[in-house]
């Protein structure tokens, strides 16, 4: 599952405590620039966005489940 864009985030350094962490941050980064990209503009537009292309998503990244507008927000405060 290599594709350039989630590589590039896969470079990033996570620097939260790795046996707490539910969703790669390589994955949110990937759902953030996509939502971005598709004029969203919150938490709240990530999350519908990757509801809404769950099945396009899942060719690029590994998630349990879509995260919810709460973890992003707790993401983000990590």
């Amino acid at each position: 599952m290599s594709h350039p864009i989630r590589d590039y985030f896969l470079q990033v350094e996570d620097l939260r405590q790795a046996a707490k962490c539910r969703y790669r941050l390589a994955d949110i980064l990937l759902i953030g620039l996509c939502t971005y990209l598709s004029n969203g503009h919150d938490y709240e537009d990530m999350v519908l966005f990757a509801q809404t292309h769950a099945r396009q998503l899942d060719e690029l990244v590994d998630l349990p489940s879509v995260p919810s507008h709460d973890t992003l927000v707790l993401m983000r405060d990590a």
